[in-house]
């Protein structure tokens, strides 16, 4: 479908939408996890309902109550094939977890993830005993297992998912693991997991980020969990508010762990009016000024960022440009594309993207299948000079299905 947005005001009280990353893991962990987790949420989005399809055929045993899920655990044998769907995320964190069977295991996932690169270890896993044959790294990937207990290294530079599979899987082996890793960039995710397994009675003890020591033999326990509101989701409708209006985004925990909190530190970098309680966030339209600001712990929230930007008087710079080539399009490229289109100054430096405010222009845009691209002009088109089409809207749903009806719901013409 497409979406045509233009010049508006933005008012209202959204409740942010489920975190997709919080409910992904906490769904996987319940897999595992041979007594029942009750899992309490407020919206499902594309990638978790296909989370939820997998450990179900993996073996998970699910009743759904209102917005509940009773999950008993049970990973099954047998199940040699893993479709991910369009969740890179499932595919990275499958690919740790099929590694606990002996049977081989073929992970794979839509058309739009053959050629993104997984990351796996390879060298790493095949000593503790497991057997990979990927595609140059890609999709499909086959994995046989069991795997064993040790010592292993490997590089967190690119992503911090397949340290997140290693801390899920290894407690359940026979003896205690070490994994030395080296170059950690998302260390609010590795926060995230960690908290979550303590959750459900999982010790890991993390030492600097550097070395995590993982005892053997442990059980997850039976756990009642709410997942908290999204922050990723949020940021877009927060910059909203800080360019056409006033929005005022609830269920969200300012003490959470999530790294795309940091959207608040930007917006009150850009001079935007913020007021901060303990669970609901409202950001107001101000004059925004440049900015400076380093998303290489956050870089989900890079889009929101760049439609932030270009509503500021003058050049902001952000950092991290090296985190987006691994994401759901080259976002580097398609950001800079799109926003040019738009008629948005960006260069880029290195590590570095220039943005230099100015007025949004009416064309039409390809956000290139990337659910976050697209919510990003989204936001950017509320302050246009006239229409702007985004082709393929429905992309959104990857993360946050109710986005259109929700910013349907603040538009004020």
């Amino acid at each position: 479908m497409n979406k045509i947005i233009s010049r508006c005001s933005i008012y209202g009280n959204i409740s942010a939408p489920t975190s997709k990353s919080m409910m992904i893991r906490a769904l996987i962990i319940s897999l595992l996890n041979k007594e029942t987790t009750e899992i309490t949420y407020n919206s499902l989005c594309n990638d978790v309902v296909s989370t939820i399809e997998i450990i179900e055929k993996l073996g998970a045993k699910i009743t759904k109550i209102e917005k509940c899920l009773k999950i008993t655990g049970g990973f099954s044998e047998g199940i040699l094939k893993i479709d991910c769907k369009e969740s890179l995320l499932a595919v990275r964190l499958f690919s740790i977890i099929a590694s606990l069977h002996d049977e081989k295991t073929t992970i794979t996932g839509d058309d739009k993830l053959l050629n993104r690169t997984v990351y796996l270890p390879e060298e790493s896993l095949e000593s503790l005993g497991v057997k990979i044959e990927t595609n140059n790294n890609k999709i499909p990937i086959k994995i046989k297992g069991p795997i064993k207990s040790g010592k292993i290294e490997i590089d967190g530079s690119t992503t911090s998912q397949i340290l997140t599979g290693l801390l899920m899987t290894l407690p359940l082996a026979e003896s205690d693991s070490e994994i030395k890793v080296n170059n950690l960039k998302s260390l609010p995710y590795i926060d995230m997991t960690i908290c979550l397994l303590n959750e459900f009675g999982i010790r890991i003890l993390n030492q600097n980020y550097t070395l995590f020591k993982i005892p053997g033999k442990q059980t997850y326990k039976h756990t009642k969990y709410t997942v908290e509101g999204d922050w990723s989701s949020a940021a877009f409708l927060l910059v909203a508010g800080a360019i056409g209006g006033k929005v005022t985004v609830k269920n969200l925990d300012v003490f959470t762990r999530q790294a795309d909190k940091m959207i608040i530190d930007a917006l009150h970098r850009a001079n935007a009016k913020l007021s901060i309680n303990s669970d609901m966030i409202s950001a107001e339209k101000n004059n925004l000024e440049a900015f400076q600001f380093d998303a290489n712990s956050c870089p989900d929230i890079f889009p929101p960022l760049v439609a932030l930007a270009a509503h500021c008087n003058g050049t902001s710079l952000i950092r991290g440009v090296n985190r987006l080539f691994a994401k759901d399009s080259n976002r580097v490229q398609r950001l800079k594309d799109v926003f040019t289109k738009l008629g948005i100054e960006i260069n880029i430096d290195d590590d570095i993207m220039l943005i230099t405010g100015g007025p949004i222009k009416s064309t039409t845009i390809d956000c290139f299948n990337d659910h976050r691209i697209a919510m990003a002009v989204a936001v950017a088109a509320i302050d246009s000079e006239g229409e702007v089409t985004i082709e393929n809207a429905e992309c959104v749903a990857k993360s946050y299905v109710e986005f259109w009806d929700d910013l349907d719901s603040l538009i004020k013409k």
